[in-house]
């Protein structure tokens, strides 16, 4: 019997979305092989690649916010810089992250959210990211940062975050559970 590749949804996510920042060591069948090795991003091997392009094509099956919703969850928010400027904090939002964010706040939020988050995007965006676990230089933000940039009360984003949350996690866990299904029934997933 064929052993899953991955003993989680986590896992199999993660490497999914690490793919965008990482090289991964072929196989050694990929060695045996012998071929061109990658150059940048992406993920060395064949089987690495398939196990990628398999996740992706069952990712893509997902309803569309339940995608961008699994997508914040298991993307870095920061990746490294190597700018060496004097102002570089050595951290940078991570591109494929913050779009996804960007869009969770544009999009699925506005429904839910007061008049005063439909003027306040940056505040919105801010409190979807902290969801998903943005970081700024290597931490996570506080209320009192998103209520200074946002120009609001602590007390707003409090309310705020709370409300966003309950939305957010409810639709997390059905995405969650209809991609843990996908991937179970392809076999990457499993005991």
């Amino acid at each position: 019997m064929e052993r899953p590749a991955f003993r989680s949804i986590d896992a199999a996510m993660r490497f999914y979305c690490d793919a965008n920042t990482e090289n991964y060591q072929a196989s050694t069948l990929a060695d045996l092989i012998g071929g061109s090795r990658p150059q940048g991003n992406g993920l060395g091997g064949l089987d690495g690649a398939a196990e990628r392009g398999i996740i992706g094509a069952n990712l893509a099956t997902l309803p569309q916010v339940w995608r961008r919703i699994l997508l914040a969850r298991y993307s870095r928010s920061e990746v490294s810089c190597d700018c060496l400027r004097s102002c570089c904090s050595k951290y940078k939002l991570n591109p494929p992250w913050a779009i996804e964010v960007i869009w969770l706040g544009e999009t699925v939020m506005l429904d839910l959210t007061a008049p005063l988050l439909r003027q306040k995007p940056n505040l919105r965006q801010d409190i979807v990211g902290r969801y998903f676990n943005r970081k700024h230089n290597g931490r996570k933000l506080t209320n009192k940062e998103i209520a200074n940039r946002s120009k609001v009360s602590e007390r707003t984003v409090a309310s705020f975050t709370a409300d966003i949350a309950v939305r957010l996690r409810m639709e997390e866990q059905r995405a969650y559970s209809a991609m843990d299904e996908r991937l179970r029934t392809a076999k990457l997933v499993g005991e």
